[in-house]
């Protein structure tokens, strides 16, 4: 599972302009005034993809939850997590046999503090052996 996390891991990292990443267990420090991204790995139970198990299939979802300065309105984050619907269309195909398998959802999160959080789900699934 660790490349499937890579790989999408890699493909967010791609989408321009950069932005600060949180990665899971990993300390960070967001910088006053500047948004940034937490990025999560959430499969579901592996699934075997042919009679015999020798071929399993994962789905999950991985989650971008954007943290944007709170008070600044909504159209900095949204035109964001427009930018991950864009890339995460239903049919790409990414390195290591990862397919996303879903339109790319986005749910407001409402403030947290100085944060206004938007939580960006892509839906994938990969094969592995």
């Amino acid at each position: 599972m660790l490349q499937i996390r890579q790989t999408l891991e890699k493909a967010v990292l791609a989408v321009t302009p950069a932005i600060d990443t949180a990665f899971e267990n990993t300390p960070f420090k967001p910088r006053a005034g500047e948004p940034y991204q937490q990025l999560y790995f959430l499969p579901a139970k592996p699934e075997a993809a042919v009679i015999d198990d020798s071929i399993s299939e994962v789905l999950g979802v991985f989650q971008i939850t954007l943290r944007y300065p709170a008070g600044e309105g909504v159209k900095n984050v949204l035109e964001r997590a427009r930018l991950y619907e864009k890339a995460f269309k239903v049919g790409v195909k990414l390195e290591n046999e990862v397919f996303i398998t879903a339109p790319t959802s986005v749910n407001i999160l409402g403030v947290d503090g100085d944060r206004y959080g938007v939580a960006v789900s892509i839906y994938f699934k990969s094969y592995k052996e």
